[in-house]
């Protein structure tokens, strides 16, 4: 009996010990306030409402800037992007191009271009990159070579000569932007974007096409963790486009819709010249935030394109937002469309339409209202896509590895090759 009441002590004696060491264990690793995480990386806390979230995300990046950078492992996975580049050289220039954040502060501009490049910047902030940012003018008027020289590629707003493009080291860093894809196919003498010896794959095109570099986009609000909206809408449609010029010759299919029992939105804003050709009935909103814009596509049952603007994100963005967009053919012989890309993907995403048969353009939008979808992107431009290419373009130095490059200041054999090659 005496063992038996020693036994049971001291096993009480054991647990009572377990339970001190476990409570002082506990205050030891104790965060102090505000921090969520072991590594002191506090998480992002991306709100309830979408207006929140966007809100929220934002004052995230405004205040990542204000320490110099913008640290995506905060809300995603940072990439291992050229691991063998030092910290100080993982540096990229904008030139011209608009970052995230100048993209959403007000009354900058909101062109497909700007709308594209702040995908890139985050793209490029996942894999680990510092994107500083200067003004067209300050590029290529007033910066020194020293200073070019020190980034690890350059990212320019259109293809152009530089003054400093006879150095090798700086040219095969640079790529330009050439949004609407098929550069090599405009050269023009006359043209700033087609007077400089680029490689083909040194030009970069928001949508896929054959010649240049796919590097693409993806619609902002993937970044927002935002619910789907719902797949259900009534016949409401938008016109796309923002200048008169772009519906002229078009009132009869518009009054089709509107005959049909559509209700039409446009963004359509009148020029100091020339009124929107659009019917009373339109509703027409004139120039919006980003915000409003996305907010606007959630009403829509098809987004309906009328040649221009070619290849915007808006289709995309709409498509993201449950939008079926009505593709137009385009060209005299009508062999491509508005958005090429986008003619690839069919029922019920996307239709491609003849601006000539109001029958069809009825017809596509019926279809469109009856066959519901929440949400879709093509695999290709959603988020990790971006980054995977971001990270292959990064990390791919072929054109500067080249020790005796066929390319520079002498465009005398461009028409001929346009390519950047290693010499033999």
């Amino acid at each position: 009996m005496f063992y038996l009441i020693r036994s049971t002590r001291t096993i009480l004696l054991l647990a009572l010990f377990c339970i001190v060491a476990i409570f002082m264990f506990t205050v030891t690793i104790k965060l102090p306030d505000g921090e969520h995480t072991l590594d002191n990386k506090p998480t992002l806390d991306i709100g309830s409402s979408n207006q929140e979230r966007r809100d929220i995300l934002n004052a995230f990046v405004d205040t990542s800037r204000s320490h110099g950078f913008l640290d995506p492992s905060k809300t995603l996975n940072q990439h291992s992007s050229a691991p063998w580049l030092p910290m100080n050289k993982k540096r990229v220039l904008f030139v011209e191009l608009l970052s995230w954040d100048m993209y959403y502060k007000p009354k900058s501009r909101k062109t497909g271009e700007y709308y594209v490049s702040a995908t890139w910047d985050y793209a490029l902030r996942r894999n680990g990159f510092i994107v500083d940012r200067v003004s067209h003018n300050h590029y290529y008027e007033r910066m020194l070579k020293q200073d070019i020289l020190k980034y690890h590629r350059i990212f320019v707003r259109d293809p152009r000569w530089h003054r400093f493009y006879d150095d090798h080291g700086i040219l095969c860093k640079v790529r330009p932007m050439y949004f609407f894809g098929g550069w090599i196919f405009g050269k023009d003498k006359y043209n700033y974007r087609f007077q400089a010896p680029f490689a083909e794959n040194q030009v970069l095109s928001a949508n896929r096409e054959e010649r240049n570099t796919f590097m693409g986009y993806f619609p902002h609000n993937h970044l927002l963790g935002e619910d789907p909206p719902k797949a259900e809408r009534d016949k409401v449609g938008f016109l796309l486009g923002k200048k008169p010029e772009y519906f002229e010759g078009y009132e009869s299919i518009i009054s089709a819709l509107l005959d049909a029992g559509f209700e039409l939105h446009s963004t359509c804003t009148d020029s100091s010249d020339k009124a929107c050709p659009l019917p009373s009935k339109v509703v027409r909103h004139g120039s919006m935030s980003p915000n409003d814009y996305a907010e606007l596509m959630k009403r829509f049952s098809f987004m309906l394109g009328f040649v221009a603007p070619i290849g915007s994100p808006s289709p995309l963005v709409g498509m993201s937002y449950g939008v079926t967009f009505l593709n137009p053919v385009c060209g005299e012989w009508k062999h491509g469309t508005q958005h090429k890309a986008l003619s690839r993907i069919g029922f019920p995403y996307s239709y491609v339409v003849d601006l000539d048969n109001k029958t069809n353009i009825v017809q596509a939008a019926e279809l469109s209202h009856k066959y519901r979808f929440s949400s879709y992107v093509p695999p290709s431009y959603r988020v990790e896509s971006l980054v995977n290419r971001m990270q292959s373009l990064l990390e791919d130095d072929s054109l500067c590895l080249c020790t005796n490059p066929k390319f520079g200041n002498d465009t005398s054999s461009w028409d001929i090759n346009p390519n950047i090659t290693c010499k033999d």
